[in-house]
């Protein structure tokens, strides 16, 4: 490390950070890899971007072994614009000092190549590392990556396709679970979560199910149970309805009595759902005594009893679920199994295909695991802490070197537990403390495994200076959760351990501060949303008009996705701009619109779906002028036009409720014909023009948000017909994809940095604001509501994983068909995994203030509460009041003036898509400017005259090739070889991706390829553009291809190319020629085969495979000269330099031309 380097934080009068000796670490010691714990605001991203610089800086790697892997793509692109900032000042710094003349070069190599270094996510880096070795690693290599919708999409299609196969085809273990009572189309969940761990093993042995003596206990237990129930229950329904528990009682009468308990399925069926029974509301059980209300309490503490851990039944539907779970999960593995194999097959990979696939090529294949290696020498990666035990595997991997094996054994696949990275190629930023993503795989055992491996290897470096938070919000995170009960002083298997918050000290800069205020009390929480969102909006208002704040200062954070639409709303309406993330706002209504309209060009003579569409969003019509429709004799299909059926007996067709109907009817049956002749995305986007469809989202509530996600559907739809399937039907999966994809949010107009955001916690990942409001307190969660997964590892991997194999019972719940038989102690050890990603998950949120910290407070459970006791000693109470919205303002617009201020934009949009300049390629030039003389006199002298400047190539010493045959021009050269197909066995033209070959050959004969190289380089070429083959599967064209290319370069021209000082192959260009006759300038571009520059100018070559025998050939060849001469023009250009000497080489006719 260089002297300024070093000594950047003396000179720097600022006080030097708590921890500067941790950061002088990371900027120094470039041989060792460290594992940094970066707290919140502690300048992580900062301390990367040096350990960056300093690796280049020193001389320690070169920019392109650098692979910098960060969370997300927006991060990526920060870390790179971060990264040419940081090599552009200490570049400034070093170049006028003579001293650093070779660190000055560096950091100048390391700018122009930035861009050869790999900054992106893990995704992007895997797909890289595929790119580079796609056949070791078994793929195509045209390979792509899918999407999360889109493999949803294809997820979807498989599981109904798979569910049908094995069901026609009588698989054995169909007949197995419908023996225990289950449907294989149950069990989806099961197999969407068996997708995402295949890499982990899920322990199933066989359990046999209860014997005989133990159902007939059971069903005692439920048979008197239900009696009892039964003879409780009211006769008539009450006033609010049945509640929960009797709507099951109800349920379970009817199987008893038409299906019976006989058999174990059904008798255990009924066992689960009595068991998971919820909501008993004691007033609509009413009985006429006292005696008869006890009893009521009774029954309801018994069904309470019943399915807890010592309930009378619990340890035989427990062995029931058991018996079941091995069945089920040997079900979803082989599907998920296949899905995988299907996916690889189709080369369409989903983001965790790319982990897996690379993980198993480094594990398995230690050449390629040695070449990558070689490659990407130094590794950084960022917020470690939410990392899954593939991304470890994968990076571990990739910085160490394979061992070699003794003997003759074969290698053995690499455990990225024992091996040892190289020194200093792993640079890990972290922090335990955000790690929030348990469901995304995110694992703090896994974390907490790294860490141990870094101790061994390398250095675990604690960061604890806050460069983000004023003093109040440090104090607040300080005294909240330096508690054992929250973050113990040493790290557990699931907990990080406690590291105080020091913020660095600033001057004040505006109000700072931690603040709480009161919500209202309401019946609901979705009415608690909204009052307090009108609040909270109306406060946001009033700061932005005081000028105290701009709306960028602002970041509202929710719990969960729930109610984010009612901030967003009450913001919009008060002309407060925003930007939503997980507001599940999207144009669901009019999409489904479009998707019933849809459906009905695809069955156009479906009455239903027909009057669907005619009384829906884009007719309007209503049942009244159907009704009129249907009694004049008219019918509700689209394949036939009622124009001319349905007109009035006068022939006027005049304007009646029948005759809109009609007419709507003949607009759908237009729609069905185009739909008929047309792909399904170019009709989709017509009608959603003619619809009017997006102006009509984009001008609702939430309008920018609505229309992006609409327009990210239709880009779907458009994805689909690339990929090949253009049908209406295929359109409708795509549609229906993107509204069932949570994530779908692409707002209209991006990039408004002044912009109130709100989101829910976990989209705040990496974020911070000036103030940040903590809203919404009702959001409380329960982490044993609908757990139905839990992963144990151990300490050298093992992964094991266990699931509860759930079905949907209603909209906010579940029952159980299956489960591992001790599934009560797993869960149990799971909710205590999310107890302490909640503390964590609190700590993220509290951490994104810089200098104000706004928590909403409610009476009773708040998902906030753990602050409360803090804020109510130490906080400002905020008194916040709802003010009126304005109502949106109505146009007062005549049709004339809209239809005045349509022709103007018309015109303005006519008048902007005037072309500024031409585009053109050197070809189309030199083809054109043929045309214009091919009538013009003295054609054929021209010809006459290229083709007495046809000469064969001179040889080395100077002197002429012999000419074969009697006519230079035109007899085609025969080869001595015998193994060499001569020109008279070829057609006359042969094509593109033989010139192609060609071309290529000579363009890496050039860069000074030669020998197997060469002949390697050729066969590649032959191969990807697909030329014959033998036989044997080789090139047929090989030995000939060769054979000229060493003939080209045994002429005297390319032994002048050898010779010259400067020489450029395959030099791509494109200039601008100005404007002729008044015109527009024109850009050109080309590629010229090979230029060389000699002491009097420089000498432009292009190579031709013409064969010279054809009637058309003398034209083609003007062409040929027409287009050097423009490359001599462009080259002259570029360079400022004279083209002395332009020269046309026919490889095939071993001739060239020079002028």
């Amino acid at each position: 490390m260089s002297a300024p380097e070093a000594s950047r934080a003396d000179l720097d009068q600022r006080p030097a950070p708590v921890d500067e000796d941790q950061r002088q670490r990371v900027r120094t010691e470039l041989r060792t890899s460290f594992l940094v714990e970066a707290g919140a605001g502690s300048g992580k991203t900062t301390l990367l971007v040096e350990r960056m610089v300093a690796l280049v800086e020193s001389g320690e790697t070169e920019v392109a072994r650098i692979a910098a892997v960060t969370f997300t793509r927006k991060a990526a692109a920060e870390l790179r614009e971060r990264f040419q900032v940081a090599l552009e000042r200490r570049y400034r710094e070093a170049r006028p000092d003579p001293a650093e003349g070779e660190r000055a070069a560096r950091l100048r190599d390391a700018i122009d190549g930035v861009d050869r270094a790999f900054l992106g996510t893990i995704h992007a880096f895997c797909a890289r590392l595929l790119r580079e070795r796609p056949i070791e690693a078994g793929l195509d290599p045209e390979f792509q990556e899918a999407q999360e919708a889109e493999t949803q999409l294809l997820q979807e299609r498989f599981w109904t396709s798979f569910v049908e196969r094995i069901i026609s085809d009588s698989d054995p273990l169909v007949e197995e679970l419908a023996g225990a009572g289950l449907r294989v189309d149950q069990l989806r969940k099961a197999f969407d979560q068996m997708v995402e761990n295949l890499d982990v093993e899920y322990p199933a042995d066989p359990v046999a199910a209860p014997g005989p003596e133990e159902a007939r206990g059971v069903r005692r237990v439920l048979e008197k149970l239900l009696d009892r129930a039964l003879a409780l229950m009211p006769d008539d329904e009450p006033e609010r309805g049945w509640d929960a528990t009797q709507q099951m009682v109800r349920s379970l009468r009817y199987t008893r009595r038409f299906r019976g308990w006989d058999d174990l399925a059904a008798l255990f069926d009924a066992a689960e759902k009595m068991s998971s029974r919820k909501g008993f509301t004691l007033n609509r059980w009413p009985q006429p005594t006292p005696e008869g209300s006890a009893e009521v309490k009774r029954l309801r503490d018994e069904l309470a009893v019943l399915g807890s851990e010592d309930g009378p039944i619990r340890k035989h539907l427990d062995r029931w679920l058991a018996h079941r779970y091995s069945m089920a999960i040997r079900l979803v593995r082989r599907a998920a199994i296949e899905f995988a194999e299907e996916r690889l097959r189709i080369g369409l990979l989903s983001f965790h295909d790319l982990l897996m696939l690379t993980a198993q090529l480094l594990r398995e294949h230690p050449e390629v695991r040695r070449d990558l290696g070689e490659r990407y020498r130094y590794v950084l990666i960022d917020e470690f802490q939410d990392t899954d035990p593939i991304q470890a595997e994968l990076l571990f991997l990739l910085a160490s070197e394979p061992e070699p094996r003794a003997g003759d054994a074969g290698p053995r696949p690499a455990d990225w537990h024992t091996v040892v990275p190289r020194p200093g190629a792993l640079f890990v930023v972290g922090d335990p403390k955000q790690s929030i993503y348990r469901f995304r795989r995110a694992d703090i055992a896994v974390y907490n495994q790294v860490r141990a491996r870094f101790k061994e290897f390398g250095a675990v470096l604690r960061l604890i200076t806050n460069f983000r938070s004023r003093q109040t919000v440090a104090d607040l995170v300080n005294d909240v959760f330096d508690d054992p009960a929250r973050f113990p002083r040493e790290e557990t298997d699931r907990q990080a351990c406690f590291a105080p918050m020091v913020p660095y000290p600033r001057a004040p800069n505006g109000p700072e501060g931690v603040f709480h205020y009161q919500v209202p009390k309401a019946r609901r929480n979705a009415d608690a949303a909204r009052l307090e969102a009108a609040m909270l909006a109306s406060w946001i208002r009033a700061r932005l008009d005081s000028g105290e704040r701009t709306a960028g200062d602002f970041l509202v954070l929710t719990r969960k996705k729930a109610h984010l639409d009612a901030y967003a709303r009450a913001l919009e309406e008060r002309n407060v701009t925003i930007e939503v993330s997980g507001a599940q706002a999207g144009p669901e209504e009019e999409l489904r619109e479009l998707v019933l309209l849809l459906e009905t060009l695809i069955d156009p003579g479906n009455p239903v779906n027909v009057v669907a569409v005619l009384t829906g969003l884009f007719f309007g019509l209503d049942h009244e002028q159907l009704a009129q429709h249907a009694l004049a004799g008219g019918r509700f299909d689209i394949t036939s036009s009622p124009r001319d059926r349905d007109r009035d007996e006068d022939g006027s067709g005049g304007d009646t409720p029948a005759r809109e109907v009609a007419e709507a009817i003949a607009t759908l049956h237009e729609w069905w014909k185009e739909s008929r002749r047309e792909p399904a995305d170019i009709v989709i986007g017509r009608l959603v023009d003619r619809l009017g469809l997006m102006p009509f989202v984009a001008s609702s509530t939430l309008g920018t948000l609505r229309a992006g996600i609409m327009a990210y559907a239709l880009d779907s739809v458009r994805a689909e017909a690339l990929r090949g399937n253009a049908s209406l039907a295929g359109a409708v999966e795509a549609l229906q994809a993107a509204l069932e994809w949570e994530d779908a949010e692409a707002p209209f107009d991006p990039g408004h940095g002044d912009a109130v955001r709100v989101m829910n916690l976990h989209k705040a990942k990496g974020l911070q604001a000036t103030v940040v409001v903590l809203a919404n307190p009702a959001q409380t969660v329960s982490h044993t509501r609908r757990l139905d997964a839990h992963t144990r590892r151990g300490a050298k991997g093992g992964a094991e994983a266990f699931a509860a194999v759930t079905a949907p019972a209603g909209p906010f719940s579940s029952w159980t068909l299956a489960q591992p038989l001790d599934w009560s102690a797993l869960a149990q050890e799971e909710v205590r995994f999310l107890e302490a990603e909640e503390q964590r998950i609190l700590y993220v949120a509290c951490t994104r203030a810089r200098e104000e910290l706004v928590v909403a407070r409610k009476h009773g459970k708040s998902c906030w509460g753990i602050f409360d006791g803090w804020l109510d000693r130490n906080a400002k109470a905020l008194q916040l009041a709802a003010d009126v919205p304005r109502s949106r303002e109505r146009m007062a617009r005549s049709a004339e003036d809209l239809l005045a201020e349509t022709v103007a934009a018309e015109a303005g949009m006519a008048e902007g898509a005037r072309p500024s300049y031409e585009f053109a390629s050197i070809t189309e030039l030199a083809k054109a400017g043929e045309e214009e003389m091919g009538e013009a006199d003295g054609a054929a002298d021209a010809d006459e005259a290229v083709a007495q400047d046809m000469v064969k190539p001179r040889t080395e010493d100077g002197g002429a090739e012999p000419v074969r045959g009697e006519d230079a021009a035109t007899e085609p050269a025969q080869s001595d070889d015998p193994a060499t197909p001569t020109l008279r066995d070829r057609t006359t033209l042969r094509g593109y991706a033989w010139g192609s070959a060609v071309h290529g050959t000579l363009a890496a004969a050039a860069q000074g390829v030669e020998g197997e190289a060469l002949e390697f380089v050729a066969r590649a070429l032959l191969v990807e553009h697909e030329r014959p083959l033998d036989e044997r599967g080789a090139p047929a064209e090989l030995v000939e291809l060769m054979s000229m290319v060493g003939r080209v370069r045994a002429s005297e021209l390319w032994r002048r190319a050898e010779r010259a000082d400067m020489r450029q192959p395959e030099v791509p260009f494109a200039v601008e020629l100005p404007a002729e006759n008044g015109g527009i300038p024109r850009l050109v571009e080309g590629v010229i085969d090979l230029a060389f520059r000699e002491a009097d100018g420089w000498v432009i070559v292009d190579y031709k495979t013409d064969v010279g025998d054809d009637p058309d050939f003398p034209a083609r060849r003007r062409t040929y000269r027409r287009q050097v001469d423009l490359y001599a023009e462009c080259w002259e250009q570029v360079t400022g330099e004279p083209v002395k000497e332009k020269a046309l080489l026919f490889t095939t006719m071993e001739k060239e031309e020079r002028w």
